[in-house]
């Protein structure tokens, strides 16, 4: 019994990656193929493991991914460069998140009933229910 030809064809390749190109979503790529998300997923992981034609899949996806990058580096830089304050606090937010990027404090504040609250207590005076590795 001869195994069913793959949908992954050239035409379809050419699309996911037109999509990757303009920077959209790997479920989008799939999509705009007419393609299930699952199945460009498990594409993927074929290619990953060398096999064909799913490895030019793969190949060409990060081509395009980082094409679409580069591209859209070049438009916050220029936006920067032309005095958009925000474009240039954007890039470094993201491409630099231990020093610029955004941070929340939160506070969670909770309840414990009484139920719990007993069993916290008896956890701290037996030692804290250690063990031994059980």
């Amino acid at each position: 019994m001869m195994a069913r030809p793959t949908e992954c064809t050239p035409e379809r390749i050419d699309r996911i990656c037109e999509a990757l190109a303009l920077g959209v979503s790997w479920a989008a790529a799939a999509a705009f193929a007419g393609v299930n998300e699952a199945t460009v997923h498990r594409w993927r992981q074929a290619g990953e493991r060398g096999r064909q034609p799913y490895r030019e899949l793969c190949e060409r996806a990060t081509q395009a991914r980082d094409a679409a990058e580069v591209r859209m580096a070049g438009i916050v830089i220029r936006a920067a460069e032309e005095g958009n304050p925000g474009a240039a606090m954007w890039w470094l937010e993201r491409r630099r998140r231990e020093t610029w990027g955004r941070t929340q404090e939160v506070q969670i504040q909770t309840s414990v009933d009484d139920g719990v609250k007993r069993l916290l207590d008896r956890l701290v005076t037996s030692g804290g229910g250690d063990h031994g590795g059980q």
